[in-house]
Parts: structure tokens; sequence; C-alpha cells
């Protein structure tokens, strides 16, 4: 009798583990795309790792079941070309549809939060920033530039109206996989106070979770590059194929400027860039110019056009040195001086201009 009562125990045991903490994760409306994969996000990496890949069924639907261990973000990937995050906090079913081009994610709220994040962002980015752009390309296209300073001032005015909405929307989210999901959307190197205080929410509400092990480390690379410090170091192949170490450049002063052909602003900056260049190389002042990953025949005319072909030029095609320094949005600079220490960040022509007249 006691072995029987035995065998019912475990049995039982078995079955409750079997169930315990389980999630089924199920898709709808996905007959267009062939296999799909779930991944977890882990802070080693700041990035995912495959757990499971399917084949999604003939009539588009996908199921999986998975162990809820950690509140965690979690990255569906079809066909690796389009991506829905899920920001898991419980053992709750999710379950995700796609009717036409809406997605509806249920079962988790912050998902659909997040899901819904980059179109509001969008119509922010709209409401401060559409006009001025249309503007600014006229501008560009005529050459004009007192029109150019006069939109730049009031971009200014624009940027700082924008982040005060931003900023709310990314706290909507709250301390959550998702709330770090929209933080990725700033730019650290400018926002390391904003980032500093949702790092400290993070901390309390869920300080175990690898999103909040993840922002710290993150915010950690990007004061590896405050003033007064020395930045890091790398070795890469110029336009030319020539080798270039950042230390060998000590000795001159550096300004160390992330751009692309489509960043307007940092299209404005390149020619008075080049003035300066012309007037203090003899100091010692160099232009190490990197440009984050375009075709190379755009960057070739873009620095042909802008006349900054006495720079040096990186085409950062594997945005290694982007994330080496945390770059996530342009244009970026440093300013090093002879010893090699950052002295400024993300100036403007102008303030460069009177930096450089003391040395």
């Amino acid at each position: 009798m006691k072995k029987i009562l035995l065998s019912f125990a475990l049995i039982f045991t078995i079955s409750s583990i079997n169930s315990q903490n389980l999630i089924n994760i199920s898709g709808s409306g996905f007959d267009h795309f062939n296999n799909i994969s779930i991944k977890v996000f882990n802070s080693d990496i700041i990035g995912y790792d495959i757990i499971e890949t399917k084949t999604i069924s003939k009539n588009g639907e996908f199921n999986f079941q998975i162990k809820f261990e950690n509140i965690n973000l979690y990255e569906l990937s079809f066909d690796e070309k389009h991506s829905i995050y899920l920001s898991i906090e419980n053992d709750n079913d999710i379950s995700i549809s796609l009717e036409g081009k809406i997605t509806k994610i249920s079962g988790s709220e912050s998902s659909q939060k997040m899901l819904d994040f980059e179109k509001q962002n969008g119509k922010l980015q709209a409401k401060y920033f559409g006009d001025l752009k249309v503007r600014m390309d006229k501008a560009m296209k005529e050459n004009n530039e007192e029109e150019l300073k006069k939109i730049q001032k009031e971009a200014d005015i624009a940027l700082g109206n924008f982040l005060v909405e931003f900023r709310a929307l990314i706290e909507s989210l709250g301390e959550t996989p998702a709330g770090y999901f929209v933080t990725q959307y700033s730019d650290f190197n400018k926002e390391i106070e904003f980032m500093e205080k949702r790092l400290s929410a993070f901390k309390k509400t869920i300080p175990d979770s690898p999103v909040t092990i993840a922002l710290g480390k993150q915010i950690y690379m990007v004061k590896n590059t405050a003033i007064g410090k020395a930045p890091p170091n790398f070795s890469t192949n110029d336009m030319n194929g020539e080798i270039i170490e950042l230390k060998d450049l000590k000795g001159k002063i550096v300004l160390i400027d992330f751009w692309a052909y489509w960043c307007r602003e940092c299209r404005v900056e390149n020619p008075k860039l080049a003035l300066l260049y012309s007037k203090n190389k003899d100091k010692g002042f160099v232009v190490l110019s990197i440009s984050k990953a375009v075709p190379k025949s755009k960057w070739l005319d873009a620095i042909e056009k802008d006349n900054i072909g006495d720079f040096i030029h990186i085409l950062d095609d594997d945005d290694r040195l982007s994330e080496l320094y945390s770059v996530s949005s342009l244009p970026q600079n440093l300013l090093l001086d002879k010893s090699g220490k950052i002295i400024a960040k993300n100036i403007k022509a102008e303030e460069l201009e009177k930096m450089l007249s003391k040395f």
C-alpha cells in the first residue's frame, strides 16, 4: 500500500514540476513567414540567445512553451527579418495576432505598450522636427547659411521640448523589460543623467533582472567617455587601407567625429569643421572622421561635397566603433587634448573654434 501511495506521490510531484511557471506563447496570422525563433535577452552580451526555432504552420500559427525564470525581455524573430519583443514579468500566457499590418498582443500589457512605442515616438518626431527637416533640406540645397543658423536655433529649442515628452513616454512604461527596451531609443551619451535615474528606479523594482544589469553596464560604458578620461583605444583601417590606432595620435589635438551622409546636422557642420581644420592643422589639430555604416559610394560622395577630404576617414561598417563609444544618434563627437584626455563632448563648430584658440 505504501508503494502505491509513493507512486502516486511521485507522479503528482513530477506533474507539478512540469506545469510550474510555464508560459504558453502562441500566435496567429503569420502565414507569410516560414520560421520563427524565440530568443531570450542576455545581459552578458546585451543581446539575445536563441532558445528554440520552429516552422510556422500553414495556417500561420505557432506555439512555444517556456519556463518563467526571471523578469526579462524575449524576442520573436520571424525568418530573421521581422521581430516582435515581449516583456515577460510573470507566468501569464501570451498570444499575438497579426491582422493585415496590425499586431495585437494579449496577456502582457507592457508588451503591447512596447509595440506601440515606435508609433508614438514617430509622432513626437514629426511634431517637433518634421517641418524643420524640410526647411533644413531646402536651405542646404540653396546653401543658405543664414537660414541654416536660424533653423539650428529653432531645432535646439524643439529638442528641449521634445525631450520633455519623450522622457515622459519612456517613464510611462515603468520599471519593466519594456521600460528598458524603450531606453534604447535614447542617446545615452546625451541623456546620462536621465538614464542614471532610470537605473536607480530599476534597481529598486527589479534589481535581479537581466535588463537592470544591462542598463547598469551601458551606463558604465558611457562613463568611459566622460570628460577628463582617456577614451577606449581602437585600431582599424582608414579609407586608404592604412592602419589607424587612436593611441598613436597622442600629442595631437584630436576631434573624434561620428557622422553619416544622411545626417542633416552632420552635413551642416562638415564644411565648418573643414575650415577649422585648415586654420588649426599647424597646431597639430586632426579630425578623426568616423562614418556610421552606409553605402561606400554615398560616403565618398559626401566627403567630396563637404570638402573634408583632408580628415582621417574611417567607415564603421560593422558598427564596432559606434558600439565601443555607445553612439546611438548623430552627430556625436569628442575632443581630446594632446595627452589623449577628453576635454569636450558633442560640441559644435563655434564652440570648437573657441577651444582651439586656447592651444
